[in-house]
């Protein structure tokens, strides 16, 4: 016997004894003896609901439970049995009544919840898999006293409305039900009460409602945002430097963002938007000062038009046209990071070519152009996907690593002094494991460089121990879990225990799992959060976003368009995100952070592949971030990833984006108010398709060079950087036939003090390592293998 509707059962909520009792009626209007099950100590469950939670057509239970400040899901086996209490944190909130509904109608039940001890409702929207969304509460006022709720179409729109019964006001609240919006809180008037803007997407319109310091609000203002636009976001800042609180809009209907500029007390004028050029695909960013103005710019990875576009920054928040640096024909460059390669204190860029099977390498001039690329093969086949630098053997000199998506391994190009790098070894990832997405750094404390590798196929992240000398011990693989698709890590100290963790974005799991380390290599059980339902995560990364002693997530969803961050409460617990839309349809791919206007707060860039543009939204210091624009790039470079890094020595960070589709490095030099200038193109050869780069010097002449992966010729370039802004093609190093390597990191592996390459290759499951001399060249690859499968 189940909780079928056919039958008269009956659900309660048993708070004396910390249970849900179950009444299963008979025919005749009896019932069979109840059957209890725990919700945990002094849980005092005090309402209950039902419904279908996991799509499988049995009834699952739902209930509040007051004591442990939580929800509780109990699943139905289809038998009548349940199985174990599932709990679900709703902080302080002390919930009193539970309900259920579809409120966003996708076939799915969420869950509406009265909070008794933070005077507010809160809504846990339900993905179908028995698993929800963190809640999002609406405050219902300071003497508010809820006790129940209710959920019905009071207007007709077919969209579930909200009533609460409101005790301490002596009323009953009515919460409509409108297509999802934003609200965001500012004092725009300069009167010391906050304001409060709201965006509504069925009116195309954002209205500010002013504070009146007694919590209550009036409609001061009403602004079109155009027809069919639908505005799905609002955010705020200074905009302008003026000292006056601005806004923008994120317009999903009509694909642009909207800027109004305050020019009086109380009124606002509009800005206009960006482009990287229609069907660039950009898919990768990283920022950096590449002119040396101390202004930051921005790389991209234009996948489609096989190029990096570079956006040098103004100081007045405007960015200069794109210019383009070729990943050659065929390239399709993927990912993009800055470094200076060989020590001449430029910052060069670093991409590789998916299609190619290469990494290619930007070395930049001192006018903040860059040298034709230098292209280092990944192997026929290997598909670079990653790309990441660091100093492998110690000889002082930087070293890649490039993530091998077609042979399922990890490929190490060891740096020469002059920039040129030697195929030293690949590391296996396993058979079919397809690695995408590479990261280096200290995770045992040794003082030496370690490799993470995110393998997309077989759900698991590996973990490669250097021992200094451009080698690496045997991988030791965890996992995330089933058809999880884990597409991007990053590392960095979320727990504040002094130790590197690791953050992974699970793509078809639409979570954000976190691995803790032990300072000894090894990690913690792995801790899950949900990214929301329809958010697919893809690129992650970390910073401290609010200025407090925890580190925060920001994670680019490639489904519902957007950005969402993650603020750190504690040592293992996050905040409510924040979404950020980057527009309909335009598949956000890469976000990287940097501090691009030099006031100490870390801002995002996002690459918009399918929108050919890139987002630059600047952090306000408290967590959440405004958009100062959004640049072009040609059409059709596909820019898939982007470094960031001074390449001209104005202490302004600038940008190399590997462009996939037109085979091309872009470098741009910034000029410290987010924009750029002295745009540059870099050919990586015909069929290259550059896919990721990164930066770092290669050759120990100070200044920053490029390393670029080639998924199309299965290769890694490197470009070195000769005068502080211009760059020359140094060398090319294999990755292996059909690696197919997704991802790319650096660092000195052989503690020789030369930066060594590590690169991830997927279709060949290892990671190959290639010991950098140092003048800038490499050894042939080691290979380290990931496992069968892994």
């Amino acid at each position: 016997m189940c909780l079928k509707p056919l039958l008269n059962n009956i659900v309660i909520a048993n708070a004396g004894t910390d249970t849900v009792g179950i009444f299963f009626g008979y025919e005749n209007g009896t019932f069979q003896p109840q059957i209890t099950y725990s919700t945990g100590s002094r849980s005092q469950p005090y309402s209950v609901a039902v419904g279908d939670f996991n799509s499988d057509d049995d009834i699952d239970i739902v209930a509040a439970t007051y004591g442990s400040n939580s929800i509780s899901i109990l699943i139905e086996l289809g038998n009548g049995a349940f199985e174990k209490v599932h709990l679900f944190s709703l902080g302080s909130s002390r919930p009193v009544s539970v309900t259920v509904a579809d409120l966003n109608n996708d076939k799915f039940l969420d869950i509406i919840v009265v909070n008794y001890g933070t005077y507010s409702i809160g809504i846990l929207l339900g993905y179908g898999n028995a698993l929800f969304s963190i809640q999002t509460k609406y405050s219902t006022g300071y003497d508010s006293l809820l006790y129940s709720v209710a959920v019905a179409d009071l207007n007709g729109d077919n969209r579930s409305d909200i009533i609460i019964a409101n005790s301490g006001a002596n009323n009953i609240a009515v919460l409509v039900g409108v297509h999802p919006y934003c609200i965001v809180v500012g004092d725009f008037i300069k009167d010391n009460v906050s304001d409060v803007i709201v965006a509504k997407g069925d009116e195309n319109n954002a209205v500010i409602l002013n504070g009146s310091g007694n919590g209550t609000f009036v409609i001061h203002e009403t602004y079109f945002t155009g027809v069919g636009s639908t505005p799905v976001y609002v955010l705020t800042g200074d905009l302008n430097n003026d000292d006056r609180l601005d806004f923008a809009t994120i317009n999903k209907g009509t694909e642009d963002i909207t800027v109004f500029i305050r020019y009086l007390r109380r009124m606002f004028s509009n800005r206009t938007r960006y482009s990287t050029g229609v069907a660039s695909y950009s898919v990768s960013i990283d920022v950096g000062d590449f002119n040396n103005d101390i202004v930051l710019d921005i790389v991209v990875a234009n996948r489609e038009l096989l190029n990096v576009g570079i956006f040098l920054g103004y100081a007045n928040g405007t960015f200069s046209i794109q210019k383009i640096y070729s990943t050659d024909t065929n390239s399709t460059p993927q990912s993009v990071t800055v470094v200076d390669f060989n020590n001449d204190s430029l910052l060069d860029i670093a991409v590789s070519n998916n299609n190619k099977h290469n990494v290619g390498v930007f070395l930049r001039y001192d006018n903040g152009s860059f040298a034709a690329h230098l292209v280092f093969l990944t192997a026929t086949n290997s598909m670079p996907m990653s790309v990441a630098v660091g100093d492998f053997n110690k000889d002082g000199l930087v070293d890649i690593v490039v993530a091998n998506y077609g042979n399922s391994n990890i490929g190490i190009l060891l740096g020469y002094e002059n920039g040129t790098f030697e195929t030293k070894k690949t590391y296996s990832t396993g058979n079919g494991s397809f690695p995408d997405s590479v990261a280096v750094g200290d995770l045992n404390n040794d003082n030496l460089f370690d490799i993470t590798v995110n393998n997309r196929n077989t759900g698991n992240v590996s973990i490669f121990l250097g021992y200094g000398n451009g080698s690496f011990g045997k991988m030791t693989s965890y996992f995330m879990g089933e058809s999880w698709s884990p597409s991007s890590s990053t590392l960095g100290g979320l727990n504040n225990d002094g130790f590197l963790d690791i953050a992974v974005s699970n793509t078809c799991a639409y979570n954000i799992s976190m691995l803790f380390g032990l300072g000894d290599g090894t990690f913690g059980v792995l801790t899950i959060f949900s990214a929301g339902g329809d958010s697919r995560p893809y690129s992650i990364v970390i910073g401290n976003f609010n200025h407090d002693s925890w580190e925060d997530i920001a994670v680019t969803n490639t489904i519902d368009q957007s950005v969402s961050v993650f603020l750190g409460l504690d040592s293992i617990d996050v905040a409510n995100e924040s979404s950020y839309s980057t527009g309909s349809g335009s598949h956000p791919y890469f976000i990287v952070t940097t501090d691009f206007n030099n006031d100490t707060i870390l801002d995002i860039v996002v690459v918009n592949f399918a929108h050919d543009n890139i987002d630059i939204r600047l952090g306000t210091g408290n967590g959440s971030f405004i958009e100062v624009a959004s640049y072009p790039a040609e059409i059709d470079l596909s820019p898939q990833c982007v470094a960031v890094e001074d390449f001209n020595g104005d202490f302004q960070m600038d940008i190399a984006i590997a462009n996939t589709r037109k085979d091309s490095i872009t470098v741009a030099l910034g000029f410290g108010n987010e924009t750029f200038t002295g745009e540059q193109i870099y050919s990586m050869g015909y069929g290259i398709n550059s896919c990721f780069t990164t930066t770092d010097d290669l050759n120990n002449d100070s200044r920053p060079d490029l390393v670029v992966l080639n998924e199309g010729t299965n290769s890694v370039t490197v470009l070195l950087s000769f005068d502080y802004a211009t760059f020359k093609l140094h060398s090319s190093s294999s990755t292996d036939t059909g690696s197919y390597h997704v991802s790319i990191a650096v660092g000195d592996l052989n503690n020789d003090s030369v930066l060594d390459i590590v690169v991830a290759n997927r279709n060949t499951n290892n990671v190959g390592v290639y010991l950098g001399y140092d003048n800038g060249s490499f050894t042939a690859q080691i290979v380290f293998s990931t496992e069968l499968l892994s």
